[in-house]
C-alpha cells in the first residue's frame, strides 16, 4: 500500500476514535453524521476526494467543546428550550450545542455534505451545527444564572434564521409605506433638503430592511423581544446591566444603537405587561436622547420611527404567539417565587432564570450563591446520571 494511503488511513482511524468518544454525550448525533461523511470506500482509487472532507471533519471536531459538567448543564438547558419551542409549529434541531467564549454569540456551521456529489447544488440544504456561545471569559465551570436570559436571545438567532421569513415578509410593506411617505414629503423641498431626505430614506431601507445585506437590525429587535417574551423582567435586568454604561448612539450593521433597542424594549414591555420594570430604561433613554449631538438628532428620530417600530413589535408578538413559543406572564412570577424549580417543567430554563433573578433582586434572606450552586448541581447530577 502506498505511503500516502497508509498515512491517510491512519488519520482516518484516529479521527474515528475521536468521534467514537462522543458516544454517550450530547454530541453523539453530530458524531454519527461526521462518521457518515468520511467515505472510505474509494480511499485507494481516489484519495484526493477524501482528504479535504477529512480535514473539514477534523476542523469540526476541533471546534466541539469538551463534555464537562458545565457543558452537560448548558446542553440540558438548551435542549429544554428547544423542546418547549418544538411543541408548536417549529421543530428545533437536535444539534444546537453550547460552547464558550468571551461574549454571547450564535454561529451556524455546516457539516460536510453526505450524498452524491453530482446531486450537490447551490440550493442543497446542508445539515448544520448551531453553536450557542455562552459568555465565560474566565472559563469558569460554574454558570452565572443571572447572565442566562441571554441564552434565549442567542437561541432566538437560531429561530429567526430558520423560521423568520414570514415575519420579515410582513414587515417589508411597512418599510415601503414609510419610505414612500418620506419621499412624497421631500418632493417639495429644495435641492439640498431633498438630497438629505433621499439619504435618510436610503438609510432606513439599508438598516431596517430584513433583506438588507448591510444590516441585521430587524433580527436584533425580534431577538430582544423573544428574551422579554420568555424571561420578562429577568431579561430586562440582564440587558440593562450589559448596556447602562455604553455609548448609546453608535450605528453598526449588526445591532441597532442601544438607544433604539432600549426604546423598542420599553414599547415591547408595554405590550407584554412588564412596564412596571422599565423605569431604569425610561430614565436612561431620556438621558441618552439628550446626549445625542444636534447634528445626529434628526437622523436618530427618523431611524427610530415610532410607527415603524410599534407595527413591527406587534408583528413580532403575533409571530411568537403563532409559533407557540411559551410566554412568561405576570401570574408566572408568583408561581415561580413560591415554588421550587420543577425539573420536569416544559419551561424549566425560563423558570430557573426567573427564579435566580427573583432571589437576587428580592434579597429575602436566601443565600443566592448557595442556592445557585445547589440548583446547578442538582440539574447536572440529574443529566449525567
Amino acid at each position: 500500500m502506498p505511503r500516502r494511503i497508509q498515512d491517510l488511513q491512519a488519520s482516518i482511524t484516529l479521527t474515528e476514535e475521536r468521534i467514537k468518544a462522543l458516544d454517550g454525550t450530547p454530541l453523539k448525533q453530530i458524531g454519527a453524521l461526521l462518521v457518515d461523511a468520511i467515505d472510505t470506500s474509494s480511499i485507494e482509487q481516489n484519495p484526493d476526494s477524501i482528504e479535504p472532507v477529512l480535514d473539514y471533519v477534523i476542523s469540526v471536531l476541533n471546534r466541539l467543546p469538551k463534555p464537562t459538567k458545565r457543558f452537560y448543564f448548558d446542553a440540558y438547558l438548551i435542549e429544554s428550550i428547544s423542546d418547549a419551542w418544538s411543541q408548536g409549529t417549529v421543530k428545533c434541531s437536535r444539534m444546537i450545542i453550547p460552547s464558550y467564549q468571551n461574549d454571547w454569540a450564535y454561529e451556524n456551521v455546516p457539516l460536510p455534505y453526505i450524498g452524491k456529489k453530482s446531486e450537490l447544488t447551490n440550493s442543497t440544504k446542508l445539515q448544520t451545527i448551531d453553536f450557542i456561545y455562552i459568555r465565560n471569559k474566565y472559563r469558569d465551570e460554574r454558570p452565572n444564572l443571572l447572565d442566562y436570559p441571554w441564552l434565549f436571545h442567542e437561541l432566538g438567532h437560531y429561530l429567526i434564521e430558520r423560521h423568520g421569513k414570514s415575519l420579515f415578509d410582513s414587515l417589508i410593506p411597512i418599510i415601503e409605506e414609510l419610505t414612500n411617505t418620506l419621499h412624497l414629503r421631500a418632493l417639495a423641498d429644495r435641492d439640498v433638503a431633498r438630497i438629505r431626505a433621499k439619504d435618510i430614506i436610503d438609510e432606513i431601507r439599508k438598516m431596517w430592511s430584513p433583506m438588507s445585506q448591510f444590516s441585521r437590525w430587524t433580527h436584533e429587535i425580534a431577538i430582544d423581544t423573544i428574551g422579554l417574551w420568555s424571561c420578562g423582567p429577568a431579561y430586562l435586568s440582564s440587558f440593562y446591566a450589559d448596556h447602562k454604561d455604553v455609548v448609546p448612539f453608535v450605528i453598526t450593521k449588526d445591532h441597532p444603537p442601544v438607544v433604539i433597542r432600549t426604546y423598542a424594549l420599553i414599547e415591547s414591555a408595554k405590550k407584554l405587561g412588564w412596564s412596571g420594570y422599565t423605569k431604569p430604561f425610561i430614565s436612561a433613554l431620556k438621558t441618552w436622547e439628550r446626549s445625542i449631538p444636534d447634528s445626529e438628532h434628526n437622523r436618530y428620530k427618523t431611524l427610530r420611527d415610532k410607527g415603524l417600530i410599534d407595527n413591527y413589535l406587534t408583528m413580532i408578538c403575533k409571530y411568537y404567539f403563532n409559533l407557540g413559543v411559551p410566554r412568561l406572564e405576570d401570574k408566572d412570577i408568583e408561581r415561580i417565587s413560591n415554588q421550587e424549580v420543577d425539573m420536569d417543567s416544559q419551561t424549566l430554563t425560563a423558570d430557573l432564570i426567573v427564579k435566580a433573578w427573583l432571589i437576587q433582586s428580592e434579597k429575602d434572606g436566601v443565600d443566592y450563591q448557595a442556592w445557585e450552586e445547589n440548583v446547578v448541581n442538582e440539574i447536572t447530577e440529574l443529566v449525567i446520571q
